[in-house]
């Protein structure tokens, strides 16, 4: 596993910025909030300072939770080893879930299972959300993707839908962003790794270019969802 600084968790750029702005605020404040795939801890290194009450980052294994552990400590904040599929908190527990780009990696055909945990371990308020986003499921994000020919899964709006409508959500709202220098940074970073070993190539200047296309309007690489959970109390 790669070790991440603190200075690389601070530095939101592209879809990882976008994601915090995909928020609405007060889908924030005060609320509990669970984030499913954490990473190294980007998404809570960012929202803490939005007046949350706490966060909750999960991995499949303790050993992904390194990085995050070692590099983020406050009281709100706290880590835990647990599947998506079966998520290790009780029934009606968090105002807010937050999954970013994880979708594509559970294990194949669970996404009802998942769906339906997402629903399970939500309180029946009428301000809880479900935020969402993956790759998306268009000609060119698919042809483009190096991973989507080693099993990367991308997802149409449509089939996104009926795994919403399965467990009992209501999409608010969507988005579907990134474009040609997001897809040119995919095989910077694939090929800066797995070829040369090393970081992506002009890592800076590519940050600022990619951060510009993500504020347009429209895009083709990943979708992004609000949902809102149906028949709260």
């Amino acid at each position: 596993m790669k070790c991440i600084s603190k200075k690389e968790i601070n530095e939101l750029n592209g879809r990882t910025k976008y994601s915090i702005q995909f928020i609405r605020e007060n889908d924030l404040l005060g609320k509990k909030i669970l984030n499913i795939g954490c990473g190294f801890g980007w998404f809570e290194n960012e929202i803490i300072q939005h007046n949350i009450d706490s966060i909750v980052g999960i991995e499949p294994l303790e050993e992904d939770l390194q990085n995050a552990k070692e590099n983020i400590s406050h009281t709100s904040i706290s880590f835990v080893a647990g599947s998506a599929i079966k998520i290790p908190f009780p029934s009606n527990y968090f105002d807010t879930v937050t999954c970013w780009e994880v979708l594509e990696h559970i294990p194949k055909n669970c996404e009802k299972i998942f769906f339906n945990e997402i629903k399970r371990v939500l309180t029946n308020k009428s301000d809880s959300r479900f935020y969402l986003s993956t790759p998306n499921n268009s000609f060119f994000s698919n042809i483009l993707d190096p991973a989507y020919y080693f099993g990367h899964r991308h997802y149409s709006y449509s089939l996104l839908k009926i795994f919403a409508d399965d467990a009992g959500f209501l999409i608010e709202k969507i988005r579907i962003k990134g474009g040609w220098y997001e897809v040119l940074s995919w095989w910077n970073h694939y090929v800066a790794k797995h070829v040369f070993k090393r970081d992506s190539f002009m890592k800076k200047q590519q940050s600022i270019i990619v951060d510009s296309e993500w504020q347009k309007k429209n895009g083709f690489t990943n979708i992004f969802l609000r949902l809102a959970p149906i028949n709260n109390e």
